[in-house]
């Protein structure tokens, strides 16, 4: 979900327990077990908790659950005594643009909704309008001095929409030595993406997105794509870019062609830190009106006070919401 990565609905404990040998150790690990987590998984992962998703009774149905287990194993809630803790959140329904036609080198190039192109937005806001924004390739996006790498160097993105390639180097490579290789590392996210753009000024973001790269099919974006979650931040959160999307590779691919440009030898030199971000020369028009409920999301806290240090704590924390229930398929 777009946004519940954050505190919202997490399940959280905190501790202060202190293990001062191996037998100590061993069994605090022995407490963990398959057993006991299968049986929570199959409870929240039921049509009863009818996916889990804030604002719904599923939330409500999955923090009293979660509050009960506590309960049950004598933790107390963390609020003197209390296990939840309201969030106030926002749900943000998205209508963007059904089509959008970008006037290129040569000639237009129409962009269908969730067919070629996902436009969401975090401004909270019953509008937002992207208009005569500049587009601009940044190879990955990333911006890290610990591997000598600089997407955004030599260019300046500021009101301007920055289509960017998901995952990062190492993972195009498969170069053990780049990043981290295969292994996707947090510059590799859409979320870093994301924020590395609004932190250079840019109006809106658009990630390619790639099967294979993403590890996932464009039907998993599109599932979600109608609708997000987010903390209810006083700015409304305007620091953030007004668009955040995502572009197929086959529409990216036409978009460069239309512009004179290779898309495959330039995602070739943004596999290198010598790579430099440029401008495809046209400008994307882009309108998403947005619904936007208020409410209460709950985190569910509970502590368990150290008998050594109980001025100190260690901080557990898990993510219990989940995406509700989904588009009909097939008609049910």
């Amino acid at each position: 979900m777009t946004v519940l990565s954050k505190l919202i609905c997490c399940s959280i404990i905190l501790t202060a327990i202190g293990c001062s040998n191996k037998n100590q150790d061993f069994e605090a690990e022995n407490t963990i077990n398959i057993k006991d987590l299968e049986k929570h998984v199959i409870v929240l992962s039921s049509d009863e908790f009818q996916g889990r998703k804030p604002f719904t009774i599923g939330e409500e149905k999955t923090t009293e659950y979660i509050a009960n287990e506590f309960k049950k194993m004598g933790i107390e809630g963390g609020y003197e005594g209390n296990y939840f803790q309201n969030v106030p959140s926002v749900e943000l329904n998205y209508s963007p643009d059904k089509s959008i036609t970008i006037n290129t080198k040569n000639g237009e190039l129409i962009l269908e909704n969730t067919k070629d192109y996902i436009a969401k937005t975090p401004h909270i806001k019953e509008l937002v309008e992207i208009k005569n924004a500049e587009i601009v390739f940044a190879g990955y996006g990333i911006v890290a001095p610990e591997y000598g790498w600089d997407d955004y160097k030599n260019i300046d993105v500021k009101d301007k929409i920055v289509l960017v390639l998901v995952n990062d180097p190492g993972f195009a490579t498969q170069n053990n030595e780049l990043f981290k290789g295969n292994a996707m590392t947090y510059y590799g996210r859409w979320s870093y993406k994301y924020e590395e753009a609004a932190r250079q000024g840019a109006k809106g973001v658009l990630v390619i997105h790639s099967d294979k790269a993403a590890g996932y099919g464009w039907e998993v974006l599109t599932n979600t794509s109608a609708s997000g979650i987010s903390i209810e931040a006083k700015d409304g959160n305007a620091k953030k870019c007004a668009l955040e999307g995502w572009i197929t590779d086959i529409a990216a691919k036409k978009l460069f062609e239309k512009s004179g440009l290779d898309f495959d030898a330039i995602s070739k030199k943004a596999e290198t830190p010598a790579f430099e971000a440029l401008s495809l020369n046209c400008n994307l028009n882009l309108t998403i009106k947005i619904q936007l409920k208020f409410a209460n999301s709950k985190n569910v806290v509970a502590i368990i006070k150290g008998t050594k240090r109980p001025d100190e704590c260690i901080v557990y924390s898990a993510l219990c919401d989940h995406f509700g229930i989904g588009l009909k398929q097939n008609g049910e």
